[in-house]
């Protein structure tokens, strides 16, 4: 990297990278510290971005269970990937042409929800703002199975092993997966007519723990149902104490 200053402040530039198009898109490499190139500087500075404000994948589900919740229902998604990740799944679709390409995006969203068969399905980046979106549209069978649904990515939190063995360095920081910022937003339209509530017990959730930031909310207006959340981290790694 090569860094230098402009009346903005800092920029890093590398030389290996390509689709970067202004200084306005660049972003502060996450190596933690770098050194400068010049003259009289001979100490490390920080080379740390901050928390992403805006979604680096960023989801939107939609099931029209509209004529029923048991068989398929048609379904629309769409990711927003934004950043390198958009730049760098962007030149790799890219470089498939015709049916291959076709095959690795009906692989993606297979994969990723394999209740949806994919019948259509496309891609557009937008270079200005170095986003990449992807749409799918097909039927979902929904698991309704002993009465309720579990929503799609949209859990909270993680299981933690926070056990080191005695000795030196067993007290050192955890790393934290930094930055991201990962959005979710869930609709399910339901039969015309359907009856019933949302309880906040275990739903809703706005809490800070282990350097990560989560919210959750769900609402139910007629037979409309969402459910919406957010993960972000907030810091690169948090102390021993703090993660105990």
């Amino acid at each position: 990297y090569v860094f230098f200053l402009t009346n903005k402040g800092p920029n890093w530039l590398d030389g290996t990278r390509t689709g970067d198009t202004s200084l306005a898109k660049l972003t502060v490499p996450n190596f933690g510290w770098g050194l400068p190139i010049r003259k009289g500087v001979t100490a490390l500075v920080r080379m740390l971005p901050p928390p992403l404000e805006q979604p680096d994948s960023d989801m939107t589900i939609e099931l029209d269970a509209t004529k029923g919740i048991r068989g398929p229902v048609p379904a629309k998604l769409e990711l927003i990937m934004r950043g390198d990740d958009a730049l760098g799944t962007n030149q790799v679709l890219a470089s498939f042409a015709g049916n291959t390409r076709d095959e690795a995006l009906r692989k993606f969203w297979r994969g990723r929800f394999d209740f949806i068969d994919p019948k259509t399905y496309d891609i557009a980046f937008d270079p200005d703002k170095v986003e990449l979106h992807m749409t799918m549209q097909g039927t979902a069978t929904m698991d309704w199975k002993d009465g309720w649904y579990e929503t799609d990515e949209t859990g909270v939190g993680y299981r933690p092993d926070f056990s080191r063995a005695a000795g030196p360095g067993h007290d050192a920081p955890f790393a934290v997966n930094y930055p991201y910022f990962s959005h979710t937003r869930e609709t399910v339209l339901l039969p015309p007519g359907f009856t019933g509530k949302v309880t906040s017990d275990g739903t809703e959730v706005d809490e800070t723990i282990a350097g990560v930031e989560y919210h959750r909310h769900v609402s139910l207006t007629g037979n409309r149902f969402v459910i919406e959340r957010t993960s972000r981290s907030l810091v690169p790694e948090i102390a021993y104490k703090d993660a105990i």
